[in-house]
C-alpha cells in the first residue's frame, strides 16, 4: 500500500486495443471542445 494518491491514470496508452473513442481512457477526464463549440469560434 503506498502512501500517495492517484492524480492520473492513462488506459492503453499506445493504442493497441482499438478504441473507438480514446479520449474517454483517461482519468481525471481532459477538457475538450465539442465540434459544435469548434464551429463557434470560426
Amino acid at each position: 500500500m503506498k502512501e500517495k494518491e492517484v492524480t492520473n491514470v492513462v488506459i492503453d496508452p499506445a493504442g493497441e486495443t482499438g478504441e473507438v473513442n480514446p479520449a474517454d481512457n483517461v482519468f481525471p477526464k481532459k477538457a475538450t471542445e465539442s465540434k459544435f463549440d469548434q464551429m463557434k469560434k470560426n
